[in-house]
């Protein structure tokens, strides 16, 4: 019996969908595929939600099943628990998403899914920002040798070359371990063209003309991402602006996309409990955090850097009008208690940048119940803790007008962090 199924409490909930047997149920993964492919997110999440209990604070348990055992191979319950986080994912609910891939991959169902489910995983650690606790292994540390085969799947190779990109090795060792990846990658298709053109052996013009038009988007990101850490800035946000029109919204990279970008981010927070040397290590909240623009010219201005508890980085919006409208948006799984926000205004880098650049005077807090709360923020780099004491999914902050720079007309915001208690935990 496979271990992710604990408990089986409950009969039957959608009889169109289960067949009774003497022991075990069967589901047709295929009905939920198409409605996975039709957008029925919600649906699905309205028709299982019952039959998951995600894990509390204190628990280190994983996702318990509580529904009927099901009658399906590894590979169609791993293909089944797959539509469920990537329907999470589609509704903007990143920690049920992460959390269920994690337990395809926890379980080693060895399938296709599992492959896709690390991709996934690896690909929200790489896009956010790991508080608490990281799970990242030691510099220089990761894929440091080619494990997958001679004939990897795509997903593989995707995760091999997004951590790659990511680490802290240099450009030379990147493209050593590249060639290595290539060398062993008797797929011989436009993935294994990708992986000759990070290694400095092959042209992008190769990889364009071999990569099926379905997948020019994934192409132009890493590509893009290449050339980004070869220092070509340029070159690297003039691919991910052409991938903004080939990426189908489905895709989990264009979150990736939207994260090179400097529009989408992630906060994954970990939490320890117990006592020391009996610690247990959970992954407790995935939030989002979303920009309506970001300034790209020596360097990107992300949305990011309002997260990474760095005053010396800072968000600024791409904006012609002082960045008046301009807003971020953090937004949870489900509502959650606000408590409240605390912003650091400005380039806080230095009293000369925060002097240099506009700093956010009036601003508008917008709330996923349509409510609104005006802030008034106060000219200075100290943090500013403003009383929120409300439920929401969704807080959006948006700039309604500024204290002008000397020198620029570009509005800063360095740090935001939100205090709240979870409601679903």
């Amino acid at each position: 019996m496979r271990k992710i199924i604990l408990i089986f409490l409950l009969t039957i909930f959608f009889t169109s969908s289960f067949v009774l047997g003497d022991s075990k149920q069967s589901i047709d993964v295929s009905q939920y595929n198409q409605m996975y492919q039709n957008g029925q997110y919600q649906e699905i999440i309205n028709r299982l939600q019952y039959y998951l209990i995600f894990p509390k604070r204190e628990n280190s348990s994983p996702i318990e099943w509580v529904g009927p055992e099901l009658n399906l191979s590894d590979s169609d319950f791993s293909h089944f628990l797959f539509i469920i986080a990537d329907s999470y994912r589609m509704l903007q609910k990143y920690t049920k998403s992460m959390l269920l891939y994690a337990d395809i991959i926890n379980y080693s169902f060895g399938t296709e899914y599992e492959n896709t489910a690390k991709y996934s995983f690896t690909l929200y650690k790489k896009i956010g920002i790991i508080k608490e606790w990281s799970p990242e292994p030691p510099k220089n540390d990761e894929f440091t040798r080619y494990t997958f085969g001679v004939n990897p799947q795509h997903e593989s190779i995707f995760e091999a070359i997004l951590s790659k990109l990511s680490d802290h090795t240099s450009l030379s060792e990147k493209r050593q371990f590249f060639k290595s990846l290539a060398s062993n990658d008797n797929n011989n298709d436009w993935v294994t063209e990708l992986s000759k053109f990070c290694a400095g052996e092959s042209s992008i013009d190769k990889v364009i003309a071999i990569t099926p038009a379905e997948n020019i988007g994934i192409e132009n990101i890493y590509t893009g991402y290449y050339f980004e850490i070869s220092g070509d800035q340029s070159l690297a946000r003039s691919l991910y602006q052409k991938a903004l029109a080939q990426i189908p919204s489905k895709n989990i990279e264009l979150l990736l996309l939207r994260n090179k970008l400097g529009l989408f981010t992630l906060k994954i927070i970990y939490t320890k409990y117990g006592v020391t040397g009996k610690e247990v290590v959970n992954l407790t909240d995935v939030y989002s955090i979303k920009a309506s623009s970001a300034k790209c010219e020596d360097k990107l201005y992300s949305i990011q850097n309002l997260i990474d508890d760095n005053p010396q980085t800072a968000w600024v919006p791409d904006s012609k009008t002082s960045g008046i409208g301009e807003w971020t948006e953090i937004s949870f799984d489900d509502p959650v208690q606000i408590n409240s926000l605390t912003l650091t205004n400005g380039y806080a880098k230095s009293e000369e940048v925060f002097k240099n650049n506009n700093r956010i005077k009036d601003a508008t807090l917008v709330f996923s119940d349509g409510s609104k709360q005006p802030v008034l923020l106060k000219d200075t780099m100290e943090p500013q803790k403003i009383n929120v004491n409300r439920k929401s999914r969704t807080v959006r902050l948006i700039i309604d007008s500024v204290y002008k720079g000397i020198k620029f007309d570009d509005t800063c915001l360095s740090g935001i962090d939100v205090d709240f208690r979870s409601q679903t935990k």
